[in-house]
């Protein structure tokens, strides 16, 4: 090869740039810019102006190969970089490096594809791994997946020898069958667990124990103080001694909740207990020694609370007296026949009970989404007095009542109330037609055809021939649209009612309240309450042609009330009741009816 044709090689090999970019640019220099870097020039020797040929030394001997792979790890990443930065758009971790000529060892677990799966798999491997619930279970699946194998090779550092006996293969597998390696931090990260768990399971392994036990809280050895499972016994039977009862109102709803007598508490058990149980406890201490019990107040309380569906009731009141009749009859008995009886007659009775409160829940449900039908409920709150003042005297002072009557809407679900004081109406028959006929005319439904009405056995008020009679004069005469209208009445002492549930909203709104000293008081409140209570009359007008009268000893009571704790701007209520009172207490007036 002559000398035009070597020049003619060396200038399609390299093409020379602005940038000093190979050793055989004349311009060359070494710097932190050039992408070869002083690592290239391991086993190059640079010629100068003044060598020639015969003074080239020719070096055949390899570099150390320590050297070199300490050198090619040093700067793996930056070769790797520049190789990319100048041209070789090719190049990646697991092909051959067409600049050096140098090729990488395949790495399964970092292709693309093998990741993406994890990543997929990473999720369900958690969420399988959790529900599986117990410990040794998830140890033994973890134990599964890692195997041990001999060292194949040292690096011992100093002449001295390793402590690991073996090393360990992580494993995961996807879809079932497909099994990945990885390393033990990502092994820990894929189950969520930390790295002395996999170290406890690896030398357990080691000792030939695939499967093994959780030992946390089993020692005995260490735990002098563990209550015992014969105490435990006695606590549970303890606290199974207590007689228990059933809600009265909510049965259906607390199937499975007991109420304890309301005089108990879970520290008066609890000392019931140290006196059945632990008496010689009592007497030491009662002689001033300290001592302490087996059995804490602390344990006592929270085997209670977790392994008792049970709370303590409150004082009853308004019960059934037909209940608490053969209640008492029932635990005097001692007649097993005569028991049993009194026991079937409770039974009916209770279920009497049960029956009117499901037809009124489903009759309710069906009014909501049937257009001809409506249920009604209606009842009166207990009275309100005037003026409602904190003062001591007031107890024995006679008061002004206000009284106020509810209409509630199965349909709708809002509530309708009718509030006058005793000046402006009684609390009777005639009261009750004439709310129930203002409702039927003002505020019934267009298209109702079927009627429910819903109300307590109170004879003077909803349990009488007037309003049977009422009743009937609108089915014949088909007013209002209506063509049926069915009255229901409860068992006597199961009578609660939806009223009910919004009287109990009033009067926990009047305990906030401290004083009153007229009507509108009492109505504002009762709006304030809740927003489905709606007066439809805010003045109701009088209901009698005069105004009903007041006893002499009853006005005494209330003026000197009035004069005492009444501001002025409100002293307009009690003065309109001089000029309306009876000299005679024999003549009947309003003050006879007050419940």
């Amino acid at each position: 090869m002559d000398e035009f044709e070597i020049n003619a090689a060396l200038d399609d090999s390299f093409n020379f740039s602005e940038v000093d970019d190979d050793i055989l640019d004349p311009d060359f220099e070494l710097n932190h810019n050039n992408y070869v870097q002083e690592h290239d020039l391991i086993g190059i020797i640079l010629l100068s102006s003044s060598d020639s040929e015969e003074d080239i030394p020719i070096n055949d001997e390899r570099v150390d190969n320590c050297n070199l792979e300490a050198t090619n790890n040093e700067f793996e990443n930056e070769r790797l970089i520049n190789t990319k930065d100048i041209g070789y758009e090719n190049v990646n971790e697991n092909e051959e490096l067409t600049s050096r000529g140098k090729k990488r060892a395949k790495n399964p677990s970092l292709w693309k594809r093998n990741i993406s799966k994890i990543q997929r798999s990473q999720g369900s491997l958690i969420n399988v791994f959790n529900a599986i619930g117990d410990k040794e279970k998830q140890d033994t699946l973890l134990g599964g997946l890692i195997s041990l194998k001999d060292m194949s090779r040292r690096r011992p550092r100093n002449n001295q020898r390793g402590n690991r006996s073996c090393s360990c293969i992580y494993k995961i597998r996807i879809d079932g069958t497909n099994e990945t390696e990885l390393c033990k931090q990502a092994f820990c990260s894929l189950f969520g667990v930390g790295k002395s768990i996999v170290e406890r399971i690896i030398s357990n392994i080691k000792l030939n124990i695939p499967s093994p036990t959780d030992k946390r809280g089993k020692q005995t050895l260490n735990r002098p103080n563990k209550i015992c499972d014969q105490i435990v016994f006695q606590i549970k039977s303890h606290i199974n001694s207590f007689p228990r009862c059933v809600s009265h109102y909510s049965r259906m709803d607390n199937s499975e909740k007991r109420y304890l007598s309301p005089e108990l508490s879970v520290k008066k058990m609890y000392q019931m207990y140290l006196e059945k149980y632990e008496h010689n406890f009592l007497e030491r201490q009662s002689k001033g020694e300290i001592c302490k019990p087996k059995v804490k107040y602390d344990f006592y309380w929270q085997y209670f609370n977790k392994n008792f569906n049970l709370s303590f009731a409150s004082p009853k009141s308004d019960t059934c007296q037909t209940c608490d009749r053969l209640q008492n009859l029932i635990n005097a008995e001692k007649n097993d026949l005569i028991k049993a009886n009194l026991l079937d007659e409770k039974k009916i009775h209770i279920e009497k009970a049960g029956i009117f409160y499901s037809d009124l829940k489903n009759m309710s449900k069906e009014a909501k989404t049937n257009p001809t039908l409506e249920v009604l409920s209606f009842d009166y709150q207990q009275n309100m007095p005037l003026p409602h003042i904190p003062s001591g005297d007031v107890f024995y002072k006679r008061q002004v009542w206000s009284y106020n009557f509810c209409i509630y809407s199965g349909k709708t679900g809002q509530s309708y109330f009718f509030m006058y004081d005793e000046s402006v109406g009684k609390k009777g028959q005639n009261e009750v037609i004439s709310f129930l006929n203002y409702y039927l005319e003002n505020l019934l439904h267009q298209g109702i055809q079927i009627l429910y009405l819903f109300a307590d056995n109170c004879s003077s008020q909803n349990k009488n021939t007037a309003l049977i009679h009422y009743l009937y004069t609108i089915i014949q005469s088909e007013a209002f649209g209506l063509k049926q209208i069915i009255q229901r009445y409860p068992e006597p002492g199961h009578s609660f009612l939806p009223c009910d549930r919004c009287f109990g909203l009033i009067e926990q709104q009047k305990r906030k309240i401290e004083r009153v000293y007229i009507p509108s008081t009492y109505q504002e409140m009762v709006k304030n309450t809740f927003n489905n209570f709606k007066y439809p009359m805010e003045n109701l007008p009088t209901l009698y042609s005069i105004p009903l009268q007041i006893k002499r000893a009853k006005l005494l009571d209330v003026q000197d009330l009035a004069a005492k704790y009444v501001l002025p701007e409100h002293l307009w209520f009690y003065n309109q009741f001089e000029e309306n009172y009876v000299e005679n207490n024999d003549v009947p007036c309003l003050s006879d009816y007050e419940d």
